[in-house]
């Protein structure tokens, strides 16, 4: 079977439509993300790591709509990976605000313990516990 290259790259909803989809589900996901108070990977346990796994899925199709050209792929990803480069750049040029929306580190600064792999407040975290 032959697929033509026209339905192969060009996509089947307008490339507006996939940015403004695009942008809207990010905002969405960043809202929920931070609401749900995860502010670094280290937080995450498997439970968590589940639902990203299953909440990207979800969201796939808001973002693609009912385009499943190669094209409109390209389109989506690069418009979140541009998405998400504006949004650190504007976030890193304005501290107050990134607090907000990224929160604070339980450790503002990792620093490692001489002689471990964990950080200081690894450590001292170990040491709460025992």
């Amino acid at each position: 079977m032959i697929i033509p290259m026209h339905q192969l790259l060009i996509p089947e909803i307008s490339i507006a439509e996939k940015l403004i989809r695009t942008l809207a589900v990010y905002v969405f996901l960043l809202a929920g993300l931070r609401l749900a108070g995860k502010r670094e990977l280290g937080q995450l346990n498997p439970f968590d790591l589940v639902v990203l796994l299953v909440l990207s899925n979800t969201v796939q199709n808001a973002i693609i709509g009912p385009d499943n050209s190669l094209g409109g792929g390209v389109i989506g990803a690069t418009a979140l990976l541009i998405i998400n480069w504006v949004v650190v750049r504007f976030l890193y040029s304005h501290p107050g605000l990134e607090k907000i929306v990224e929160g604070e580190s339980d450790c503002p600064n990792e620093v490692t313990a001489p002689g471990t792999s964990h950080s200081i407040c690894q450590a001292a975290r170990e040491d709460e516990d025992q």
